[in-house]
């Protein structure tokens, strides 16, 4: 098979290429959260209510699909470590199996999305909204698990600009859908929430459509074998299983914990579900940067470990984390000094002084988690190239339901919580002794020497 010309094999450590390869992978993990948050957004203008039950209901379908999403993007890290070795006869094959795990899958998300009416702990108040908009969502539940296994292939390589293009293509077509659906148009009946989650899954296929498409050009066809390297491999289902499952059942574990805050805020006032809903979805809008450092991060050190080039993932490491707190640093800026533009996305009622006063504190708190989130994203995804994600699991999981599950819970048995700016001081809080134990153990080589 004749060699890539645009490829050598490997991929180097210098900041243009590392904002060649992660600004696109930004973009890659901007789609999911964008396409929700463009949800939100302009159902808030339909009604708060229909944007609350949006994003409550909106939780829950991410702690189904979040162990599908994150074990589907592991196939980056096998792309990865085959490019670095120059085996691109292989690069499909991950993807692939991928593929098959999502396809499956789809027998878990039907029932589920039968059943989703029972599966909730929506107020009252968002029932009927929160339940139709989540049915649909996880109805094709399988299709964002998809979208990441297509992505993987690209993004493994580090050549990864065409996912730049599919995000803004599905945000296009999400935004246009969600006018058409949600406020109705000619003889389109207004479907408020159901009307989002249709939006939002018809973006997501057009995403799925468009990376299909590349995957199979006859050119990747020539190069790489794209189709003919089908064939179902148990061994690298449950090799990305292996290193996947760990850091999703985290990532699962977290959004849950946060879904099961996001309902005990929500049951108590209409005026504290829509402070933490607005907060929430304007969080899960920028939180993407930490997830696209993480997979940015872990193909390069994996595409290294590949090599046995242990000095360029060190100088790699300090190069990320320097370019996280440059890109964290324009979110924190928005957030803390012009609050009022983001309540505005969201129709929040600014004449409300007591409210717009205290998200303007959950905004200072907000930005300080994500600045340390894309820290601990940063030193997690060296861990995870090097097949060392049990430890990070653990660690993140024990300071999240111990330092903040664990004193909201309190709080809300004893019915004493009523601040939301307290739950994001814990967030704060708790990501301080998480950062610092995952930096001693990226120190300590245990996830190189373990490969090596």
């Amino acid at each position: 098979m004749k060699e890539p010309a645009h490829s050598s094999g490997a991929i180097n450590c210098s900041l243009a290429c590392i904002l060649r390869v992660t600004l696109p992978v930004l973009f890659s993990f901007l789609s999911n959260s964008l396409l929700y948050s463009i949800d939100r957004w302009i159902l808030a203008g339909y009604s708060l209510d229909a944007m609350n039950a949006a994003s409550i209901s909106g939780g829950l379908t991410v702690v189904f699909t979040m162990i599908p999403i994150g074990i589907a993007g592991t196939a980056e890290v096998f792309v990865g470590q085959y490019n670095g070795k120059r085996e691109f006869h292989k690069l499909a094959a991950p993807v692939w199996q991928m593929l098959y795990l999502s396809l499956l899958l789809e027998l878990f998300f039907l029932p589920i999305a039968y059943f989703s009416d029972s599966l909730n702990l929506l107020p009252a108040r968002y029932l009927q909204d929160g339940v139709e908009y989540q049915r649909i969502l996880l109805a094709f539940g399988s299709l964002p698990s998809a979208n990441m296994a297509l992505s993987a292939f690209f993004i493994g390589q580090g050549r990864v600009a065409v996912i730049t293009a599919a995000v803004l293509l599905g945000a296009l077509v999400n935004v246009v859908l969600d006018y058409l659906f949600i406020f109705g148009w000619k003889g389109i009946p207004p479907l408020g929430c159901q009307g989002a989650a249709v939006a939002t899954v018809m973006a997501t296929a057009v995403q799925v459509g468009f990376l299909a498409g590349l995957f199979f050009s006859k050119r990747h066809r020539t190069l790489y074998g794209t189709f003919k390297n089908r064939k179902y491999n148990p061994t690298l289902v449950l090799g990305c299983i292996k290193i996947g499952a760990p850091a999703s059942l985290a990532n699962l574990l977290t959004m849950l914990a946060w879904y099961l805050v996001q309902c005990a805020v929500s049951n108590i006032s209409q005026e504290m579900a829509t402070i933490y809903n607005v907060s929430l979805t304007i969080w899960a809008l920028f939180a993407f940067v930490g997830d696209g450092l993480n997979k940015s991060v872990a193909t390069f050190s994996s595409n290294m470990i590949g090599q046995r080039d242990l000095p360029s993932i060190r100088v790699t490491c300090r190069t990320f984390v320097i370019l996280a707190l440059v890109l964290e640093s324009f979110v924190a800026a928005f957030l803390t000094l012009a609050p009022e533009k983001a309540l505005t996305l969201f129709h929040f009622p600014l004449d409300n002084s007591g409210m717009t006063q205290e998200i303007r504190i959950v905004f200072l708190l907000m930005s300080t988690s994500i600045v340390l989130e894309s820290m601990i994203s940063i030193f997690w995804g060296i861990l995870m190239s090097g097949g060392d994600s049990k430890y990070p699991t653990i660690v993140s999981q024990t300071c999240l339901w111990i330092g903040v599950m664990l004193p909201v819970g309190i709080l809300c048995l004893r019915g004493q919580l009523d601040s939301v700016t307290f739950v994001y001081l814990l967030d704060a809080l708790r990501a301080v002794p998480c950062l610092f134990l995952l930096y001693r153990r990226y120190k300590s080589l245990a996830w190189y020497n373990k490969i090596v």
